[in-house]
């Protein structure tokens, strides 16, 4: 047979369960929280690196644009033609030397 004290002490055993699991499930609560909070921490500072990074391409992508354009711009440049053009001057100027010098 079920006595008094026995239903009392079966209370008290529920009501230590009840309370351990509040405690448990609060500091799982907290636990959860601290997480999230972290996780949004983490995803900021990702999409901060993210930005950075987009904006380091971008910089890059118009430094190749530019470089390729001034390639461009001196492959085009007519080089063997100044050369002729150098070598006829600077011989033209030779014959000019020359001839001062002989007239004196």
């Amino acid at each position: 047979m079920i006595h008094l004290n026995d239903i009392v002490a079966l209370s008290y055993g529920i009501g230590i369960i009840g309370v351990a699991g509040a405690v448990f499930s609060f500091l799982r609560f907290n636990n959860y929280k601290n997480t999230v909070i972290l996780q949004n921490d983490n995803i900021k500072a990702l999409e901060d690196q993210a930005n950075i990074h987009s904006n380091m391409l971008i910089e890059n992508k118009n430094t190749i644009d530019s470089l390729r354009t001034r390639i461009e711009v001196v492959e085009t440049l007519p080089l063997e033609a100044i050369l002729t053009e150098l070598k006829t001057i600077s011989n033209t100027q030779n014959q000019m030397l020359k001839n001062l010098i002989t007239k004196k």
